[in-house]
Order: structure tokens, then sequence, then C-alpha cells
């Protein structure tokens, strides 16, 4: 069971609070539902060979703008599901997601880290928060969280962060198992880094394959 470890830059990491595991919320928001998640019309697209790798991205197209994401090496991309992309390894130890998480309403900045700790406690359940910090991507910052839970009884050690943006707020996630979460954490803040958003005049920025490694 292995995970390719990429070597990226150092993300820009806000406050990093290092918090005992405890419960994830209080009872006031456990009881916070999650919005309706929006529409991805996303495509999978081949990008630059380099060497024998053929480099894969996501282009989604949400509320007039598009977004794109990197495809780790080794992960393979399902769009299946309207509601998010999914990007898995060969033998599903790690799993990397993308959904709007919310609508654009409710993508005020800062983002209240309260209200998104809310969103993970209606959706995940019997979830334990290890630590609470700040995440960024696409020159936006948000709460974050590593957290561990269980499903179907197996231990999964996993990270949430959410950013604002002009088409909501953005969830990006890693759910491992624990044996592969330190290795898996490279791949994910490789998609943090790799992720675009187009501005207001459509323009969307792609990099080289060799950059965004």
């Amino acid at each position: 069971m292995w995970c390719r470890k990429l070597i990226v830059p150092a993300l820009a990491v806000c406050l990093c609070l290092r918090l005992p595991a405890e419960p994830a919320s209080t009872e006031a928001e456990a009881e916070a539902a999650p919005p309706p998640p929006a529409a991805l019309h996303a495509a999978v697209k081949d990008g630059e060979v380099i060497g024998r790798e053929q480099h894969q991205r996501v282009f989604m197209y949400v509320g007039g703008r598009r977004l794109m994401l990197v495809v780790p090496q080794g992960y393979r991309a399902e769009t299946t599901n309207p509601e998010k992309v999914v990007l898995v390894n060969a033998d599903y130890s790690c799993v990397l997601s993308f959904r709007i998480a919310a609508p654009a309403s409710a993508a005020a900045t800062p983002l209240n880290a309260a209200l998104c700790r809310g969103w993970l406690s209606a959706r995940l359940g019997d979830l334990r928060i290890q630590e609470e910090f700040s995440l960024a991507a696409a020159s936006q910052s948000g709460p974050a969280f590593e957290v561990s839970y269980k499903v179907d009884g197996l231990s999964r050690s996993g990270r949430v962060a959410f950013i604002p943006s002009p088409v909501g707020v953005l969830e990006f996630s890693l759910a491992a198992s624990p044996e592969m979460f330190q290795a898996a954490k490279a791949e994910f803040h490789s998609l943090l880094l790799g992720f675009r958003i187009s501005d207001a005049n459509g323009r969307l920025e792609i990099i080289s394959a060799q950059s965004e490694s």
C-alpha cells in the first residue's frame, strides 16, 4: 500500500492551533445542516506528457467561473457524481475530493470556523478534531481541520479545508487509512497548490505540469 509523495512548495499556513483530541463540536454546531452543494460540470482533460507520465487536469464550470484541479500522479479522477470530484489512488487507501460546500452567499471572509465545524459534524457524525488551523488556495484562506473518524467500523484519518470563493465555499478533503495519512498529506497540499479559478473576465491561469509539481 503506497502513495506517491510529491515534493511541493509550502502552502501559506496561517495560525495553527494544536488542540487535544476532543469531540468536534458543541451541540449547537452538530445540529447545523450543510447547505445543498452546487452542481459541478466537470470534465477530465489530458495535459502534458513528461517522461512516461500523462498529466491530467479536471476542468469545472460553476456560477459563471471556470475551475481547475490538477490530478496527482498515481490518482484517477471520478466525475460521475455531479456534486463532487473524487480522486482516488490505485488501492483506494487515499481519497481526495472537491466540492462546493455552500453557495456564494455563505462565502464571507473570513469564514466562520464554528460553522464549518458544524458542517463536518453533520456529515461525519462520530468525529474527533485533532488540529484546527488555516490553509490557502487560489489566493484565499479559510478554516482547516485534521480529523479522525470511523466508516463502517474502519478508522480513517482526514484533513478538510474550507476556502471562500466567488462561486461559494470550496471544500477540499483528504481521507486515508491512518498508515497512509502522513504521506497522503503531500498530495492534499499539491491539490490546493494547483487549484485555479478564473477571474471576472473569464481568464483561467494554467501553468505547466513541471511548475505544478
